[in-house]
């Protein structure tokens, strides 16, 4: 059965602004100022893509369903409230706990304290996860390459959209070991003086989010 759980934390990412207020872009004596409005990022839920009736008997009896693959979404919004003015560089990719696996799940404070991942899985990617109201984060990896498992301004050299934004469909089991796993959207939008995509040395003044999580057992 699968679960659907809110939580609310963030990514990190090398950004400098304030975000707030608004910021007046050029402009002259014959032609007006751009005014750049306040926008910030909320990462969706991450939801299952595709799945089959397993009609082997569960302990209830009844055929269970099969999750095969998964994907997530991500949007940018107007804020005029705590948005940041932004180029729209930035993006949204899916991780996973894996710690069931025997990868990642170790306490962190910072992404950098979980790139041990790297070792064995040279593509993948440790994030340190804060969950609800920890004081302290988990290390989730970014099974993956950012080209099959994100939606980036750094991988496709263009702006973000405003609005909805799909991320890419993905195995739901990534080991395919039949653990259970769970998995959610992690999102940062930076802030206009910086032409970078998100990164990791801490909180900078990017807009930032962390979806609800979806459990698969």
């Amino acid at each position: 059965m699968l679960r659907v759980l809110a939580v609310v934390a963030a990514c990190a990412a090398p950004l400098t602004a304030s975000g707030q207020g608004k910021v007046i872009i050029g402009g002259s004596a014959t032609k007006p100022p751009i005014v750049a409005d306040m926008w910030s990022i909320v990462a969706g839920p991450a939801s299952v893509a595709d799945a089959s009736m397993d009609q082997r008997p569960t302990p209830s009896g009844i055929p269970g369903a099969v999750v095969h693959t998964i994907t997530g979404s991500y949007s940018v919004r107007l804020d005029r409230a705590s948005g940041v003015q932004t180029g729209f560089m930035g993006g949204a990719c899916l991780i996973a706990d894996l710690s069931l696996h025997g990868v990642g799940g170790t306490k962190c404070s910072t992404d950098d304290g979980c790139q041990d991942v790297k070792y064995k899985y040279p593509d993948w990617h440790g994030y340190c996860v804060k969950e609800g109201q920890a004081h302290e984060g988990r290390c989730w990896v970014r099974p993956g390459l950012t080209t099959t498992h994100c939606v980036r301004s750094a991988d496709t050299s263009k702006p973000i959209s405003f609005g909805i934004n799909p991320l890419p469909e993905v195995a739901a089991y990534p080991l395919g070991d039949g653990r259970p796993v769970r998995w959610v959207v992690t999102a940062c939008l930076n802030p206009l003086s910086d032409g970078r995509a998100c990164g990791t040395s801490g909180n900078q003044g990017e807009s930032v989010d962390l979806g609800p999580i979806l459990d698969l057992p």
